[in-house]
Formats: C-alpha cells, sequence, structure tokens
C-alpha cells in the first residue's frame, strides 16, 4: 500500500508563552504543499524484526523515525504483523517542513487500512497526538490554526492561496527545533507584545496578503538567522525578486516567498540549495 505524504509551511509563527515543561505554546497557520515523499507498507514473512525500513534517494537511515515510532504505537496496542517500509524522500530533512511529521501519520492511514484496525478520526487522532507536535495537522492536511504545542487545530480558517505560486528554498545547512527554541532571542518582548489571536487569525484572508509583510512575523526567524545568517539574505533576495510575502517556514532552515503567478522566479537557486516552485491549491 503506497501513500504521498506532503509537505507544509508556516504562514506566521507567533510564540505565545513558555510552559513550566520547558515547552512554548504557539500560534500559527498550516498551509499543505505540493512537495511529496513516497511512503509503501509491505506485509512481511520475516519473524524476526517486525519493522524493516529501507530508504532510497541517497537517505541514510534516519534517527529516530516516526514511521518506525507509528508503527510501534499501533503494534503495542494491536500486535501487527511484520512489515517492510520503503520510504523515498523528496521534502527536505531539518527544513520545517513537516516531512517527518506527514510521513508518520501517512504510516498510521496505511497500517489501518492494510490490517483493518478500523480506527476512526479520533481514534487516529490520539495515536498522532503521541507522536510529535505537528502531526495531528496532517491527518485532515488542510489549512489551519494550529496553536498549544502545536497539537491544537482549528480547521476552521477559510484561505486560499491558488492565486499564488511558492518558491521554495531549503538549504543544506540545518538546525535543531529544541536548539531554537532554547536559544529564542528576546522572548520576553515577543511575549509580551502580542496582539490577541482573534487579530492574528483576521489576516488570514486573501484580500489582506498585501499586508502580510509588515504584520505576520514567525518570531523564530531572529534566532534562527543568528545560527545561519544566509537565510536572511535569501529571504531579503525574494522581497527583491518581487514576493507579496517571504517567510521562514517552521524553525528553519526552509525559505520561501510567495509570487502572483505572473512574475518569474527562474533563479539559479539550485546551485547551491535544494529549490522548488510550484502554483498553490
Amino acid at each position: 500500500m503506497i501513500r504521498f505524504p506532503n509537505a507544509k509551511i508556516n504562514l506566521g509563527l507567533r510564540i505565545i508563552s513558555e510552559r513550566d515543561d520547558g515547552f512554548h505554546n504557539i500560534e500559527s497557520v498550516f498551509y499543505p504543499i505540493n512537495i511529496f515523499d513516497i511512503l509503501e507498507v509491505i506485509k512481511s514473512n520475516n519473524q524476526n524484526k517486525k519493522i524493516t525500513i529501507n530508504y532510497s534517494n541517497n537517505f541514510q537511515t534516519i534517527k529516530n523515525d516516526l514511521c518506525e515510532k507509528a508503527y510501534n504505537l499501533l503494534d503495542a496496542d494491536f500486535n501487527l504483523p511484520p512489515v517492510n517500509v520503503y520510504l523515498h524522500k523528496n521534502i527536505p530533512i531539518g527544513a520545517g517542513l513537516g516531512g517527518g511529521s506527514s510521513n508518520a501519520v501517512s504510516m498510521l492511514k496505511i497500517l489501518n487500512s492494510l490490517f483493518k484496525l478500523n480506527l476512526n478520526l479520533e481514534q487516529l487522532l490520539f495515536y498522532c497526538k503521541k507522536l510529535g507536535s505537528d502531526c495531528p495537522f496532517f491527518l485532515e492536511n488542510k489549512p489551519a490554526f494550529v496553536s498549544g504545542l502545536g497539537d491544537k487545530i482549528n480547521s476552521n480558517i477559510s484561505i486560499s492561496l491558488s492565486e499564488y505560486k511558492l518558491l521554495l528554498i531549503s538549504p543544506t545547512k540545518f538546525i535543531s527545533t529544541k536548539k531554537v527554541f532554547t536559544s529564542i532571542k528576546n522572548k520576553e518582548t515577543l511575549i509580551n507584545n502580542q496582539i490577541k489571536s482573534e487579530y492574528f487569525i483576521r489576516l488570514f484572508n486573501e484580500k489582506f496578503i498585501n499586508l502580510w509583510k509588515e504584520n505576520l512575523k514567525n518570531d523564530l526567524e531572529l534566532t534562527t538567522f543568528s545560527f545561519i545568517p544566509e537565510l536572511k539574505k535569501i529571504k531579503e533576495k525574494l522581497y527583491k525578486m518581487g514576493a507579496v510575502y517571504a517567510s521562514m517556514t517552521g524553525s528553519g532552515s526552509s525559505v520561501y516567498g510567495l509570487f502572483l503567478k505572473h512574475v518569474d522566479v527562474d533563479h539559479d537557486w539550485r546551485k547551491e540549495y535544494n529549490c522548488f516552485s510550484f502554483s498553490l491549491c
């Protein structure tokens, strides 16, 4: 059984508060985009190993693979048969695009169908929350206002970027999400200067996109840019090319620009970076 897990971008990302457990509550809008991995799961006759993951596209074994974690979660409750997993990675790793989380949720969906577990959306959501913060979004996989640790999803948001195309630049350099969050600059100022959530959500209307450049921020940019200064230069260049809006996604290291469809975004980015350009849905 095969699925095609897709990536996401963050439209804005706000640090709302620091939690007692050391993590942070955030607010953001997640938007699915058309970059896909390929995930195939096949029943196995290997009785000595319950799950074997094979990677293509020159990827080495991924440490703490969330696909394996997804299998183990369901295996603990349903004693699943052994499987072979084939994962072809197109979504860059450590890029703020949610590729690992998307893979994991696709793994849950495949296992649910392959072994006829009959889990409904509410039950799948239970396992998604155990997998990681971004995973609940990929269960319904449509534009959503995301809050808490990234695990609270409100899909009652109406925004379409179908009139735009996206240019996504993903450097090979990356920094762990944990390091970014533990190094947040101006944290106290960010938290104290928050506008109310309802005003933040109100920005997500097609007629307000021209206001995003000045009003829609990713609070993690300053920190990540301090570790990878070239990201700031990439963002500035996207605006010079005519982007309506440009931002880092997640904690980095990918940076994207939204362009009107008639704008030419051809550039020699591919000499240095992973680069994707496509129309949005």
